[in-house]
């Protein structure tokens, strides 16, 4: 006997219905209105059954409640103070209040109202009223004996009449949401005909549905015929019709919305901020930027974090978890680079703010933010509606500042009220996509429809707001493959470590490693604009300063990179140029003009490069002029060499002392002695033999030592490359007992001395360099690969080549003997690691004195450890 449209044939359905009640048979079920209140509200007053009726004819009609204790059935059983509005009496659990601190704010600011409206009436406080009070007579059903006219409609005709005649105190301000959103914001002008010093309408509006939503929600027999009956609705239309004719009528300004921040304002302001130069100027303009990208709301914005981020490689955008607190959701949001212009590009917006730090610390840390790595510290922890708050006063910053296209009238809610105007504008771009990136509740949307085209459509709105001509197609972010390749590889990433390896991204060289190369390529990529608009700005200092850092990258190759990388995103995204409301006709124009600049830009590139290589080959041609006469000069010297040798061969037939080569003796020493007979002849020659071999040895160890003096004199200045390229051209073998030149003298100062110190410092660099090498990059120190040829383009490339490897070497060599002299002195920390680095040249004579240090540094701490 039970209409099946009641029940369910899932087991978990009948596991909660049993739980209802003492089910004694079918007829004692209600309709489904009973079991949907026992789940959501089992404290109820119709489910006190016999104690508390209420004066209903049919006793089956409700249910006996088991969960119900004696003193709640009391309580139920009282009409004139429901169990369900008493939240905290006698000492019982709160009940669970799922509203958005904003919206307790409002009903707040409404119930105040009222209170306001009762003291001067002698009405009840709110928390004084009754349902009696409120509805009248109530049955057992919850329905009211009058619902078309309940007792309380009479004080909501009184509550309207003191709002709308209602003077504000001196200082005080209409009660707003934290993001602006009233139920109807309407704006209007004090230069009307008459001063006005009453509420705005929206407030008016907003009080009067808020106490409504309070008395609904605790005086539940009130919606009963629903969230809208007659009497309320006639009387909201009422009061709205008085509040916006009286607004027109002294000449106020009425709109349903913010006035919205369009591109080009928010273009200006970005600009006005980057201008200032600061860290604090750079946090508000990415603030901006991030706000008007993700169609957020104020205080949005301080609920981001890194741990939220990543980068999505196949669809080249930014990812971040974006939440919504007043609507207790959280979503995907992407992040695209902008088409044209670098003011308002949230990437590069979020670059610069990353790479000269955040404007102001966290106003404070609790410990539930422990570990958490906010975007924007200056922006969390702060008093409810502080972040939105913030953000209006940046906002007010501007507008005091005259930025050109910023009305008087906008607020920060302005940006997501014009980021929604830029996508509902965009006649690509459907509606359902634009509803996805606001994060909007729509009747239309369905799980499905979310699964399957949620991300989808909040990306091509993304691109929308980035002014890309057609958000459906694919777009290219700027990248650094423009151009890194496999020699210069280890550059880029030592420049990418200097410039952002040091920042608040967590991981930002392992995990984070993808985010932070694309933030550096949208550095680069607009390098150039950036230098036309200040080449003094902090960002650009801080870019060219990494890049000398780095030992490797001059001021002229860091603008080529720059270069690269903008023409090859304008040659990557040409056909989706052009404005979103351009038609295609502009749009090719727009792709055939990018192409045309990046064609001469290459071509004046190419001149330049041919320029610089007709100047090294007439270097190349000096340089192999020079070698000739080098070789020309060496040749004279082993023939004066060899003359000197044959010379030494007769030099017998003179007495010893007339000998250059032999130690001289005076007129005193005795003569020589005579040879002895039979074979004293042939053991002289063997002797004079002897004489003359040493004699040479010590001539030719001469030469070599007179060789060195004028050739390596200079080496301790000379870069690494240069040691490698001499020692490579010149077939020396350092660790050839040759290679280091006999010093006569002990005393250093001498040119033998100095030579010799200075060889062996070029020696000692040599190894170590030869030991950081891997294996591939060993080749580049044996001169049998050196090919050959002087003028040789492939000869010039592998020097090419071998110097970059060399250059890499010696910043890993002077990291590691900083790094050992510090851990000996117990001092190794960033900042003194990076002081003596940044002090410390690239030169052999200096990397040599660096290793003795190191040396000397490891003997005195293992001293001190064994003492």
């Amino acid at each position: 006997g039970v209409p099946t449209y009641y029940l369910s044939t899932s087991s978990s359905f009948w596991k909660l219905f049993n739980n209802m009640g003492n089910l004694q048979s079918a007829p004692n079920i209600r309709p489904r209105r009973t079991f949907f209140d026992f789940l959501l509200h089992p404290l109820v007053p119709s489910f006190a059954g016999g104690e508390g009726g209420g004066g209903g004819s049919d006793k089956n009609t409700t249910i006996n409640n088991p969960y119900l204790n004696d003193a709640t059935k009391r309580l139920a059983s009282n009409k004139t103070t429901p169990a369900a509005a008493n939240d905290n009496g006698g000492g019982s659990a709160k009940s669970f209040d799922g509203r958005a601190s904003s919206t307790k704010k409002g009903h707040d600011g409404a119930i105040k109202k009222w209170n306001a409206f009762a003291a001067k009436n002698n009405y009840p406080q709110f928390d004084m009223l009754t349902q009696s009070y409120v509805c009248g007579t109530v049955y057992a059903n919850d329905s009211m004996a009058n619902p078309r006219h309940p007792p309380i409609v009479k004080l909501m005709e009184e509550f309207a009449q003191f709002l709308v005649e209602y003077e504000k105190n001196p200082g005080e301000e209409d009660d707003v949401d934290d993001d602006g959103e009233n139920e109807l914001e309407m704006l209007f002008s004090s230069t009307g005909r008459e001063e006005y010093n009453g509420l705005a309408p929206g407030s008016i509006l907003g009080h009067f549905t808020r106490l409504k939503s309070r008395l609904f929600k605790r005086f539940q027999p009130l919606g009963f015929q629903g969230d809208m009956p007659d009497w309320y609705g006639n009387l909201h239309r009422s009061l709205k019709n008085r509040v916006v004719s009286a607004c027109i009528a002294r000449g106020g300004t009425v709109s349903k919305k913010t006035v919205g921040i369009g591109r080009k304002a928010l273009a200006n302001m970005c600009e006005y901020f980057f201008g200032q130069n600061t860290a604090m100027g750079y946090e508000k303009r990415c603030v901006l930027a991030v706000v008007f990208a993700a169609v957020g709301r104020g205080g949005e914005i301080s609920f981001t974090q890194w741990d939220g981020v990543r980068w999505n490689v196949d669809r080249e955008h930014l990812v971040m978890d974006w939440g919504e607190v007043k609507k207790g959701v959280q979503y995907l949001m992407t992040f695209h680079p902008d088409a044209t212009n670098w003011r308002i590009d949230v990437l590069h917006a979020i670059a610069c703010y990353v790479l000269c730090g955040h404007g102001g610390a966290k106003a404070s840390t609790t410990q539930q933010e422990s570990g958490v790595n906010w975007i924007f510290p200056g922006y969390v922890d702060l008093a409810d509606g502080g972040a939105a708050s913030k953000l209006s006063r940046v906002v007010e910053e501007a507008k005091d500042a005259n930025v050109a296209d910023l009305l008087k009238s906008s607020t920060s809610h302005g940006l997501r009220v014009g980021a929604s105007d830029e996508m509902v504008y965009h006649y690509l771009l459907s509606v359902f996509a634009a509803i996805s990136r606001g994060g909007w509740d729509c009747k239309a949307d369905s799980m499905l429809f979310h699964y399957l085209t949620a991300d989808s459509s909040i990306d091509q709105a993304g691109k929308a707001l980035a002014n890309w001509h057609d958000p459906r197609m694919h777009v290219s972010a700027p990248t650094l493959d423009a151009f890194r390749t496999s020699e210069n590889e280890h550059i880029v990433e030592a420049f990418c470590r200097e410039l952002l390896g040091t920042s608040c991204i967590p991981n930002v060289n392992t995990e984070m490693k993808a985010v932070r190369d694309v933030l550096v390529a949208s550095l680069l990529r607009f390098y150039d604009d950036i230098m036309e608009a200040d080449r003094n700005s902090l960002v650009i200092r801080k870019i060219q300063a990494a890049a000398l850092r780095t030992g490797m990258i001059t001021l002229d190759e860091l603008r080529q990179w720059g270069l690269l990388v903008k023409n090859r995103f304008l040659v990557a995204n040409a056909q989706n140029l052009g404005n979103n409301g351009g038609t295609d006709a502009e749009r090719f124009s727009t792709a055939l003009t990018a192409l045309q600049e990046c064609c001469a830009q290459m071509s004046a590139q190419l001149v330049r490069s041919e320029s610089n290589q007709r100047q090294l080959l007439v270097g190349q041609n000096k340089m192999a002029a020079q070698l000739d006469r080098m070789e020309s000069n060496q040749g004279s010297i082993l023939k004066n060499q060899q003359n000197m040798e044959d010379w030494m061969d007769t030099s017998t037939h003179f007495p010893p002392q007339l000998s250059p080569l032999k130690r001289k003796t005076s007129s005193m020493d005795s003569p020589p002695k005579k040879a002895a007979a039979g074979n004293a002849p042939d053991d002289a020659s063997a002797t004079t033999k002897k004489a003359k071999a040493a004699a040479a040895g010590n001539a030719l160890e001469e030469t070599m030592s007179t060789k060195a003096v004028v050739k390596w004199r200079e080496c301790g200045q000379w870069t690494c490359d240069a040691l490698i390229e001499e020692l490579l051209k010149s077939n020396m073998d350092v660790n050839s007992v040759h290679f280091i030149p006999l010093n006569a003298s002990d005393d250093s100062r001498t040119k033998k001395g100095t030579v010799r110190k200075k060889r062996l410092n070029a020696r000692n660099v040599f190894k170590e360099l030869f030991a950081l090498a891997n294996d591939e990059q060993k080749g580049y120190f044996d001169p049998k690969n050196l090919p050959s040829g002087d003028l040789s383009v492939v000869r010039n490339k592998w020097l090419l080549e071998m110097k970059n490897v060399v250059e890499g070497l010696a910043i890993l060599l002077a990291k590691h003997q900083i790094r050992t002299i510090l851990e000996a002195e117990g001092n190794l920390n960033e900042q003194s690691f990076k002081k003596k680095f940044n002090s410390t040249t690239l030169k052999v004579g200096r990397l040599g004195n660096l290793m003795g240090e190191a040396l000397t540094a490891v003997n005195k701490a293992n001293e001190k450890k064994t003492s």
